[in-house]
């Protein structure tokens, strides 16, 4: 009943201020040296065992001698935020940290937390978010024993699933800085605002998902839809993207069945980097497989951006991918994009070869069409002729395999990457079209010019759908 009752509440951490100004204090107590621990607790929901995750500190006048050791925990038993320096027997150690600014800022931030829910804010969440950034329990995601006895979840609670609570603003977003000078490019998509989840309105919305490697510019990539610093970017081997991150707004979009620019919405959707230093790739592909079950009813765009250089282990976790999205289907590729980013440097022979070699390593190398920008004249604007919009339009015949590019956009005068930015909005919001209506597809609408044979195609992923999930 209590759990119950926690779906239907706010997602937030209920925080009691009293309690807070106790649990600030008490952090003081803390070393640097932090453990990311665990214990079982045997049939604690619903007759499954229960992981319980708490972060585990020596104190830190003691942290060279053997005692002294405190603790902060999510308690399930008392449903709220305890710190005490009472050691459990017997516990594993999943990871060690430091306890740098970041780290002891998000301790401070879940001071006073009181609001415990077995699915949507247990004590792995907590552990994980002081430990990662990531509010991520793997015990919740699909398959897992305990996500499996919270069936009777309604599908609006199951939307906060892995998600921040209201009281940890999401940082993962940008200052909203203009990326290239106004006179030169506004950006595209025109930013309105981001979002937690999408509703079933967004099914008229054109949804992109970027995926890919860490490090690899998946969040410049968004940021350049937008012309704006929409996603926070860097280049550290732990992902910036700790949590799905949604970003919309309004766009004019060439229309194949109508024949025209008009304006749509647009949600650009940025994930977590795979190989990242801190989650592993089950964790990641486990958190876009259920924030992609719960919120998206269809795709148009899958971007993977990747570069020339894919290590093994990327190459593992990108394979993975494309097979969780069922890439092996033909009919699927048409919605794909594949980046190879980062290639400023190179020349145009090298740029070409390193679109090949990338696809080569993800095994699909035979399948791609190459887009080039030779077709519109330097001199056009983007502002003159939209992305998506004639004369640059791929035929039918072309979008019957993924796409692939080399892009770079290092920040450099404009001109420079003008070409890069046209190859890549043309191939992120040309609509995929189809010569006949393929299964697994949701709203495959006929063209206009001639709708007994050609089909607009949208991946199909709403959770009673088994196209991709």
């Amino acid at each position: 009943t209590d759990e119950k009752r926690t779906w239907r509440e706010p997602h937030s951490l209920d925080l009691d201020m009293i309690m807070r100004v106790q649990h600030l204090r008490l952090l003081e107590n803390f070393g640097t040296e932090l453990q990311l621990c665990y214990m079982d607790m045997a049939d604690f929901f619903k007759g499954v065992e229960y992981r319980h995750y708490f972060i585990l500190s020596k104190e830190k006048e003691a942290e060279e001698k053997e005692s002294g050791a405190w603790i902060i925990e999510l308690s399930p038993l008392q449903r709220r935020l305890l710190i005490h320096p009472n050691p459990y027997a017997p516990f594993q150690v999943e990871a060690s940290f430091r306890k740098d600014e970041t780290v002891t800022y998000r301790m401070q931030q879940v001071c006073g937390a009181r609001g415990f829910s077995v699915a949507l804010r247990n004590s792995e969440h907590l552990a994980r978010f002081l430990c990662t950034k990531a509010w991520f329990s793997k015990q919740t995601v699909l398959g897992m024993e305990l996500r499996n006895a919270l069936k009777a979840m309604p599908a609006g609670a199951r939307a906060n699933l892995n998600s921040l609570p209201e009281e940890l603003e999401a940082d993962g977003f940008g200052d909203l800085s203009q990326i290239y000078p106004v006179d030169f490019y506004k950006g595209f998509v025109r930013f309105t605002g981001r979002r937690d989840r999408l509703i079933a309105k967004d099914e008229d919305a054109y949804n992109v998902l970027l995926l890919g490697p860490t490090g690899k510019g998946k969040s410049r990539i968004g940021n350049l839809i937008f012309g704006q610093t929409v996603f926070q970017t860097g280049g550290s081997p732990a992902s910036v993207t700790r949590q799905i991150e949604v970003a919309a707004g309004v766009a004019d979009i060439y229309d194949s069945l109508q024949g025209k620019l008009l304006p749509r919405q647009v949600n650009v959707i940025d994930t977590i980097g795979l190989c990242d230093s801190e989650l592993t790739d089950d964790e990641v592909i486990a958190t876009v497989k259920e924030f992609v079950k719960v919120n998206f009813l269809s795709i148009d765009r899958v971007v993977v951006v990747c570069g020339d250089r894919v290590e093994k282990p990327q190459v593992e976790g990108l394979k993975r991918v494309m097979k969780w999205l069922r890439y092996d289907q033909r009919h699927r590729r048409r919605n794909f994009l594949f980046l190879c980013n980062k290639s400023d440097l190179l020349k145009t022979s090298e740029r070409d070869a390193g679109v090949l070699g990338m696809l080569r390593l993800i095994g699909c190398e035979q399948e791609y069409f190459p887009v080039h920008r030779e077709a519109r004249p330097p001199s056009e604007t983007l502002e003159e002729v939209p992305a998506g919009s004639s004369p640059f339009r791929l035929s039918n015949q072309v979008m019957r395999r993924p796409l692939a590019i080399p892009t770079g956009f290092p920040d450099i005068p404009f001109d420079s990457v003008r070409k890069d930015l046209h190859s890549l909005l043309d191939a992120v919001f040309i609509e995929a079209i189809a010569a006949a209506q393929p299964s697994g597809y949701a709203c495959a609408a006929e063209r206009g010019d001639n709708p007994s044979s050609h089909f607009v195609t949208r991946l199909d992923v709403t959770e009673s759908s088994c196209s991709i999930l």
